[in-house]
């Protein structure tokens, strides 16, 4: 398992690793592979772009609240 994820410069994943295998006639299920390769530390390369979020400026007011919202609950659960 190691040497497939090596041997293709670590960007295998559990699914290509397991396609690997079958075609080199080794009878293994892809759960147990994907559990091995979790414990070795094993992961493919992720496709894509990386997931940008919103960064607030701390600097910033706080708006004004228009709908004058005062929200007072008695117990959990009521409003």
């Amino acid at each position: 398992m190691k040497r497939f994820h090596a041997e293709n410069s670590s960007v295998y994943g559990v699914r290509k690793v397991w396609r690997q295998f079958r075609r080199e006639h080794v009878n293994v299920a892809r759960g147990t592979l994907a559990r091995l390769m979790r414990r070795m530390r094993l992961a493919g390369a992720i496709r894509g772009t990386p997931i940008k979020t919103t960064m607030s400026d701390k600097g910033a007011t706080c708006r004004l609240d228009h709908v004058n919202r005062k929200f007072h609950a008695p117990s959990p659960n009521m409003l």
